[in-house]
């Protein structure tokens, strides 16, 4: 039979025993409830005693009776007399009673006594019976044999019992779970009971020292190397902490400082790895639009930089409507970044470009509600990689309109795309201008031409 199976099998007798011994418990305290119970209801029933002992009241009895047999008495006092030594005669059947009375008292609290007597043995074969079982677990949980547990008592400062046992036992229980040690701390004396193997109290008092011994200190951070520990999803800071597993790090955005909580010397080491960080930080700063295209759509566009140049990128608002860019990181790689952003910006800048369009060809265009303007919008959008182009006809008057033989159409775009936004736009307008015809007629005729109720005429 093996360690487990042994545990195993203690482990169920004491479990049947402290069954056992918990139902005797319960029985007895329901003993002693009722034993109580009767003697308050005796000691309420107790009478008044008699301040004058039996021998002297048989006495004052007999003093009577001599009066009375001795003495010519009249009949008045000879009855008074009587009655006297009837109530005496009373006093003294009433001091029997109480006797009994008291026996029944004495009796009673004698066994209460002996009950809660029987009481404390339970409770303490009780707690006899679940620190055996503790023990036959906690072995069974280490894997090792009951004889092989060993206790052990560290001493901690007063000031470090909450970092100990932290909120609501939280850190008391992660110390447990990882070391396999049960840990009791004692508040009053300031110390820290440990049980287990060995192995697992070596490692407990390890862990605890890491606590006991710590010290707390605050490091202030250059600003390059506080966005650099944020950055790509924390995985510089990450890395610390696997670097340094002893070292408690504390980290806040909103904080240029980090905290750190370890032992002297860990704690050194850690503070010189941090400030020997070498990164260098760009600043920029985004207007309007600008921010959403560096962002992107969920982050998309500045995660892709990130990765791309190995660099940090925070980007934060303002509260006009700009935003700075920090980009943290080698030398090298934050040129390289800063480059790129740059060119995102330059190519989604917004340009301008006009063409001189045929004013048959413009009325055409804005005819129907803009019908052929709408249709030439989406094509653009089809064959060009970019949505974000915008026509318009240069604003005229009615005379002007008129007037002049030609208009301009405006095409806005990125820089990236204005180039094919503008070919498609030409094409289409040429294609337009091709199908018209001018026929020179003379001026007697335009009148008939127009008709009476001045119609334009397109075929």
């Amino acid at each position: 039979m093996n360690n487990d199976d042994e545990a195993f099998d203690l482990s169920v007798t004491l479990r049947k025993r402290l069954e056992e011994i918990n139902i005797l418990k319960e029985a007895t305290q329901n003993k002693i409830k009722h034993a109580s119970d009767q003697l308050h209801k005796l000691l309420e029933k107790g009478k008044k005693k008699s301040r004058e002992t039996p021998a002297q009241l048989e006495s004052k009895i007999n003093d009577l009776e001599r009066r009375r047999t001795t003495t010519s008495l009249p009949l008045a006092e000879e009855k008074d007399i009587l009655r006297q030594i009837g109530m005496i005669e009373k006093t003294l059947v009433q001091i029997e009673e109480n006797k009994d009375h008291e026996c029944l008292i004495q009796q009673k609290k004698a066994e209460v006594t002996t009950l809660r007597d029987s009481f404390r043995s339970i409770q303490a074969q009780i707690a006899e019976l679940e620190a055996a079982l503790s023990k036959v677990e906690l072995a069974k949980r280490l894997g090792c044999a009951t004889t092989d547990l060993a206790e052990h008592v560290l001493d901690c400062p007063e000031n470090k019992l909450g970092q100990v046992i932290g909120k609501n036992g939280h850190n008391l229980k992660q110390l447990e779970k990882k070391t396999g040690c049960q840990i009791d701390v004692d508040k009053k004396g300031s110390q820290v009971h440990l049980h287990g193997s060995v192995v697992a109290i070596q490692a407990a008092v390890e862990e605890l020292e890491n606590i006991t011994l710590s010290i707390e200190e605050s490091v202030r951070l250059p600003e390059a190397v506080h966005t650099h520990l944020f950055g790509k999803r924390m995985a510089a800071f990450t890395k610390l902490q696997t670097l340094y597993p002893k070292v408690h790090f504390d980290l806040s955005r909103k904080s240029s400082s980090i905290i750190l909580r370890g032992k002297p010397e860990a704690v050194a080491l850690v503070k010189d790895s941090i400030l020997g960080i070498n990164v260098e930080m760009e600043t920029m700063k985004l207007a309007g639009r600008e921010t959403a295209l560096i962002v992107g759509k969920g982050g998309v566009t500045v995660n892709q930089l990130v990765d791309e140049y190995n660099v940090a990128i925070d980007v934060s608002k303002e509260k006009d409507d700009t935003s700075v860019v920090k980009i943290v990181g080698t030398s090298m790689n934050v040129a390289s970044a800063k480059a790129a952003i740059q060119d995102i910006l330059f190519n989604n800048e917004e340009v301008e470009v006009s063409i001189i369009v045929d004013a048959l060809t413009r009325n055409l265009l804005l005819s129907d509600s803009g019908l052929l303007m709408k249709e030439l919008q989406k094509e653009v959008k089809s064959k060009c990689d970019h949505h974000n182009t915008m026509m318009n006809f240069e604003k005229m008057s009615k005379e002007d309109a008129k007037s002049s033989s030609t208009s301009i159409l405006s095409i806005k775009a990125p820089r990236i795309g204005i180039e094919s936004a503008t070919k498609v736009v030409k094409t289409r307008v040429e294609s337009y201008e091709s199908r018209i015809l001018t026929i020179e007629v003379d001026s007697a005729l335009v009148p008939l031409i127009i008709g009476k109720k001045v119609r334009l005429l397109v075929s």
